[in-house]
């Protein structure tokens, strides 16, 4: 196991050492983001186009009821979305682009009551939206966000329109 890490070790030392300085000049082409919907990760394929993938999650677990009847409920919400940015106009650290995204939501749950015992659901619903935002580099490894648009959702029992806004932290890496 020592042999092995040490390979490691100095393969990543030799990548370090070997790569050109001008490599290091460019600018960072991912990062993590932490926003107001949650944690999720961008990638910049080039000066004009990034997506960002993002893997939201919730649960709940809650008691209630009477003395007669005590009821517990669960819940598990999973939602995968993706986001391309594309980005319009730069001017020195601002940055400002249009951003269709995706996303889908799945809602799991279940009641059991001690009189009615257990019963369980499941939904969900689609949803586009497309914003408009701007993106500042406060420093080279660091930048913040915000957004506004609005997004249709599709559930089992109709539709919505809504706006949609976004704030965010980018860590560049």
């Amino acid at each position: 196991m020592m042999i092995k890490t040490s390979f490691i070790v100095r393969a990543a030392l030799a990548v370090l050492i070997l790569t050109p300085l001008s490599a290091y000049a460019q600018e960072p082409r991912t990062g993590l983001v932490l926003g107001t919907s949650g944690a999720s990760f961008i990638w910049a394929f080039s000066e004009r186009v990034a997506v960002r993938p993002e893997l939201g999650f919730s649960t709940a677990h809650s008691s209630g009821g009477s003395a007669i009847n005590p009821t517990q409920s669960e819940s598990l919400q999973l939602t995968p979305a993706f986001s391309a940015l594309f980005y319009l106009k730069k001017i020195e650290g601002l940055r400002t682009y249009f951003s269709p995204r995706y996303s889908y939501q799945r809602l799991t749950g279940s009641v059991t009551s001690a009189l009615q015992g257990t019963s369980n659901s499941r939904s969900t619903q689609h949803a586009t939206a497309g914003s408009f935002g701007a993106e500042y580099s406060v420093q080279r490894h660091f930048g913040v966000f915000g957004e506004i648009g609005v997004g249709y959702t599709k559930t089992a029992s109709g539709w919505s329109l809504g706006n949609r806004a976004g704030l965010g932290a980018i860590l560049y890496f």
